[in-house]
């Protein structure tokens, strides 16, 4: 580690669990890391803890037993009976990851288990039924507080090699939690969101602080609300509690404010996450390369006391895909560069770019290699604002996950509810108002994007500057799906607008914007025949994204929707 890096603490992140229990793999990110002055690996599975904690004491294990080999000799025959599908699980997967700590610290590299609480094995329910309240889970029955601390407690036994752990106890995504809470019980409706979290973390601090490692809390929350009671916890927190928190608020949407909640952690040690694969822009399907982006939010997270980053590379919902098999490979790599060296120079990202992943012969010479280093930055460098342009209106999240909507009430939802940027920035509480001068600027913004892509895809594919051949058709084809990507968020988008304005303003509605949603209805029907006819996009991830079937779903619901007030109109003007 470089005394002089601008974050003391700089990790690597997978999230998808194909990636996580695959040794080949993390051999491979391991040595990435090692070449990349990257020293921490987070291994964030929802419910990594139970693959590995069974937790024995429930099973009639001994307060003497040690580890887990000596657990299960005390409670195999019970965890046969109760959870025999589950039984041998633990301690195999024990070993990987033993055997994994042992391969990071012959590299110098920290490794910690990120994970959401509460999380749980099914069988606790059947053997502690109190956590039942008229059928539904409860999670201020105080046995979950006694179950937490037993299972870190365990979970350090087996694994003195950890750094530590990462939680994030405010989201839904964990299988019980305050925030998604059902319960009708008295204590329920009398505990707060933030008291809840207090007691969960500290029931997790209490045996991770014992076994000397350091504790994690994520600030990942869907909403202001939950954001701002998980902080007003966090203020009365054991001081050595790291927070960790994304570097905009709710998830990674790179047009979103920065996360407001940076430097305001009570003078506490501060990670910041980013995301490097792309799940809200486009999965390096499209390739979204976010350099200038990431130097801003580095500096404004380091000019606010933070002290480590955080760079995820793949996705849970998505295993078997991962940034290192796309160009945004390129978003790793200077990440992990500008957190050491922040005033590095984008021509030199893209130098290590082009030859940390073999694009050009490493005998290549320097004026061929500027040559190559020119053609990369004047496309990719557009990919990011073509990205902005299209799976984006006036910077709200208008995709899925970057899917396509399945339909004109799905999309709207996504982009004002679900992922919502006026939850953060009130001056964009109307951006996706249908009155006729916000529609006409949204078709301009998803028209030029286009025509941007038009412009850079012409320019790279007009001759190789030197790269390797089967490199630069590989990248040449890339960007060529990429721009029939982007092109379907293009009709996307111009239908949407359209039609909200057309339902919203019914005989009223515009003629020239009733005129340009038939149009628009047409361009998407054409697509549509295009996309199913290629079986050049057949290809894995690209079929998730350039998917027929999800966007058909999307054209019949805007078709049905508004087609009584697109034929009126058509007979008045027909009259």
């Amino acid at each position: 580690m470089s005394d002089t890096a601008t974050f003391q603490t700089r990790a690597l992140e997978l999230h998808a669990s194909a990636h996580i229990w695959s040794p080949k793999t993390l051999s491979r990110v391991l040595r990435f890391m090692a070449d990349n002055a990257l020293d921490t690996l987070s291994l964030h599975e929802v419910g990594i803890l139970e693959r590995l904690v069974y937790p024995g004491r429930y099973f009639g294990a001994a307060e003497s037993d040690a580890n887990i080999s000596e657990r299960y000799r005390s409670a195999y025959r019970t965890l046969y009976r109760y959870t025999p599908g589950r039984r041998s699980k633990p301690y195999l997967f024990m070993e990987t990851i033993r055997w994994l700590l042992r391969r990071a610290e012959e590299l110098g590299i920290e490794v910690y288990l990120n994970n959401k609480e509460l999380f749980f094995p099914d069988i606790v329910v059947e053997l502690h039924p109190q956590v039942l309240e008229n059928g539904v889970l409860c999670p201020t029955d105080p046995f979950w507080l006694e179950f937490l601390t037993t299972k870190y407690r365990e979970l350090y036994e087996d694994l003195p090699g950890l750094a530590g752990t990462i939680t994030a106890p405010g989201t839904g995504e964990s299988r019980l939690a305050i925030s998604g809470n059902r319960c009708p019980c008295d204590r329920c409706a009398a505990t707060t969101a933030s008291e809840w979290y207090s007691a969960v973390i500290r029931a997790i601090h209490e045996p991770t602080a014992a076994a000397g490692k350091t504790l994690v809390l994520r600030d990942f929350v869907f909403g202001r609300a939950e954001q701002d009671a998980l902080a007003t916890a966090w203020a009365d927190l054991p001081a050595d509690i790291v927070i960790c928190l994304k570097n905009t608020p709710h998830d990674y949407y790179p047009t979103f404010p920065d996360n407001a909640r940076i430097g305001a952690v009570a003078g506490r040690r501060q990670w910041v996450e980013f995301d490097a694969m792309g799940q809200y822009f486009g999965w390096g399907v499209a390739p979204a390369i976010l350099i200038e982006e990431t130097r801003r939010r580095y500096r404004y997270a380091a000019d606010r006391g933070a002290t480590g980053v955080l760079v995820r590379v793949d996705w849970e919902s998505l295993d078997g895909h991962s940034a290192f098999d796309t160009p945004n490979v390129l978003n790793l790599r200077s990440m992990a560069t500008l957190a050491v060296a922040p005033d590095t120079a984008s021509a030199d990202l893209y130098r290590q770019w082009l030859t940390g992943e073999g694009h050009v012969d490493p005998e290549v010479g320097e004026e061929t290699m500027r040559a190559c280093v020119g053609w990369a930055a004047a496309t990719f460098e557009a990919s990011w604002p073509i990205v902005r342009g299209t799976l984006y209106a006036d910077d709200c999240v208008i995709s899925d996950s970057s899917s396509f909507p399945v339909g004109l009430d799905h999309l709207f939802w996504l982009a004002e509810e679900k992922n919502s940027l006026r939850d953060w920035d009130r001056t964009r509480w109307d951006a996706l108002d249908p009155a006729p001068e916000r529609v006409w600027y949204l078709i301009a913004e998803k028209e030029e994007a286009l025509e941007l892509w038009r412009t850079t895809y012409d320019r790279m594919s007009a001759g190789n500057p030197g790269l390797r051949a089967d490199r630069y058709q590989d990248l040449v084809r890339r960007y060529r799906v990429f721009g029939t990507y982007v092109e379907g968020f293009v009709h996307v988008l111009v239908t949407a607008i359209c039609a909200r304005h057309v339902l919203r303003y019914g005989d009223a509605a515009e003629p020239e914007i009733v005129q340009r949603l038939r149009h628009a209805l047409d361009e998407l029907g054409a697509y549509l025949r295009g996309i199913r006819a290629d079986p050049s996009l057949d290809w894995f991830p690209a079929a998730h994204l350039v998917n027929a079937e999800r966007l058909g779903a999307y054209a019949d619901d805007v078709t049905r929707r508004v087609a009584g007030i697109v034929a009126g109109a058509s007979d008045r003007k027909g009259s």
